[in-house]
């Protein structure tokens, strides 16, 4: 499955220009080899129902005020039914789509 993180780029500046509004996002889309599921690498076409795809993530935050929300990215990939089976491939494939926007963030700037 795919999962997309998405970073928004804030004004920067002296003076009136720095507001700290939101005049971007960056986003990237990664593969992850499993999330979940009933069957490895998520998304058996047997599910009949969503928990059988995998973890369901909505929204979550991943990082906060510049931390990286591990512990809680551990406890949403480890819950329900059919927890993901290598959390912490995820959650290093997440920091690489993170470096990935901070990168593109410099590329605006």
């Amino acid at each position: 499955p795919d999962l997309t993180v998405v970073t928004p780029v804030f004004s920067e500046g002296s003076g009136e220009a720095d507001t700290g509004e939101i005049i971007f996002y960056v986003a990237s889309r990664g593969h992850h080899s499993d999330i979940g599921g009933t069957t490895p690498a998520s998304m058996p076409a047997t599910s009949t129902c969503i928990e059988e795809e995998g973890v369901l993530i909505n929204n979550f935050q991943v990082v906060k005020e510049g931390k990286f929300m591990e512990k809680e990215l551990r406890d949403l990939l480890t819950a329900g039914k059919y927890p993901a089976r290598n959390p912490e491939t995820n959650e290093a494939d997440l920091r690489a789509q993170i470096a990935a926007n901070n990168l593109g963030i410099r590329e605006l700037r």
